[in-house]
Order: structure tokens, then sequence, then C-alpha cells
């Protein structure tokens, strides 16, 4: 019998197209998305592109996915990851006006997977001596401290500095991130904007809300209450 050739050549994964990763974050399909990044790490690639947009919905549900994608692929690729990482800092020290999304997402990818990509956060930081990077930050250091704190306990007396910022976003986010900080010492800080009505747009738990400052406040120092 004739013996059957060994293949030499790498079989490549399914090729995929970029309107199919987008109908599928349209359609919140996070399982299948992994499922394809895991055999195929391009998509990590596809889901950075599709940050730089004006939809904001998109957005952060891209954000949110993209967060869930790292979580899975930094098991056996890490070097992926951190690479995502790197380009995603590099992008918003190169140009802050095209870089829609950049923290927030290293954010949440830090938030995932704290145990692998920890040492990033003290890239974050160094973009609080931007002005103009504020916002982004703010919500970052919060999006991280909802999961593990102590990685960001050195932003405590920047975000208490936020709470008198004439921006109502930057003072609703410093609400909102110091709560999930955890730390008691901001209650009394926090309840000196109880009163503010302003409203403001906030991604949390997982969607888009409007909310005013005040009821941010509620929900934050109910959080530290219940740390005592």
């Amino acid at each position: 019998k004739e013996a059957l050739p060994k293949i030499t050549h790498k079989i490549c994964p399914r090729a995929f197209s970029k309107k199919e990763i987008r109908k599928m974050v349209m359609e919140n399909k996070v399982e299948e998305i992994i499922s394809l990044a895991e055999k195929d790490t391009r998509v990590v690639t596809e889901l950075q592109r599709m940050l730089y947009t004006v939809d904001e919905s998109l957005r952060w549900r891209t954000i949110e996915i993209l967060g869930k994608v790292s979580e899975r692929v930094a098991d056996k690729r890490p070097d992926i990851i951190s690479k995502l990482l790197y380009r995603l800092l590099y992008s918003t020290s190169d140009s802050a006006a095209s870089a829609w999304g950049a923290i927030e997402a290293a954010a949440t990818i830090i938030s995932y997977r704290p145990d692998i990509f920890a040492d990033y956060v003290r890239s974050l930081f160094s973009f609080f001596l931007d002005k103009e990077l504020h916002r982004e930050l703010t919500w970052a250091i919060g999006r991280i401290a909802g999961k593990k704190p102590e990685l960001v306990r050195y932003a405590f007396s920047t975000l208490c500095s936020f709470l008198k910022a004439e921006d109502p976003v930057l003072r609703g986010y410093a609400v909102w991130a110091l709560g999930e900080m955890k730390n008691k010492e901001a209650i009394k800080e926090i309840k000196a904007l109880e009163n503010d009505n302003h409203f403001i747009r906030i991604y949390k738990d997982g969607e888009v809300k409007e909310e005013t400052i005040s009821q941010l406040v509620k929900e934050a120092t109910a959080k530290l209450e219940g740390c005592l």
C-alpha cells in the first residue's frame, strides 16, 4: 500500500469577514466571538478596529466583548493581549483625538485579568498629566477598582479632587469610581454632591445609563457604608 503523503503546511483557521464580526457584536454573540478568537487571534485586532465608531452603544459593547475575549485568549496566548494593550496605550499617547475607547478598553481588559496585566495600570496613571483624558481615566480607575481596588489605590486623592471639577461628567465619574474603590474615607466628600442634579451618561452594569450625580452619590455612598 502506498503511504499517504504527510501534510507539512499549516492549516489556516476559517477566514472571517469584518462584516461577520460586526454582526456578531451587534447581536451580542459573545460566546461565538470568543470561540472564533480562540481559533484565530486576528479577531482581537478586528475588535480593536471597531472601537473607532461614533456609535456610543456599539463602542461600549465592543469594549465589553473585547474584555471577555481577552480574558479567554490570555489563558493560552497572553502575549497577544499584551500586544493589544500596548497598541491601545500607544494610540492614546500618539493621538488622543483618534483613540476613542482605547483607555476604557485597556482598563476593561485589565479588570478581567488583573492576575496577568496588573502592571499596565502604571501606564494608565501616566496619562493623568493630560487633562483632556481625565474623564476616560477616571472611568478606567473605577472599572479596575470594581475587580481589584488595591491596584488603583494611589489614584484616590486625584479622584477626590475631581469631585470639585467644573465638568459634571468628570464629577459624576469620580463619584462612581470612588464608590468602586471601597475606601470609606471618601464618604464625606462624596456626600457634598448629594444635591448635584446634573445628568450624565455613564457606562456601568453592562449598559449606558443616564443618571444624575445625586443618584450616583446615593449608590456610591451605599457601597462605601457597606464597607464600614
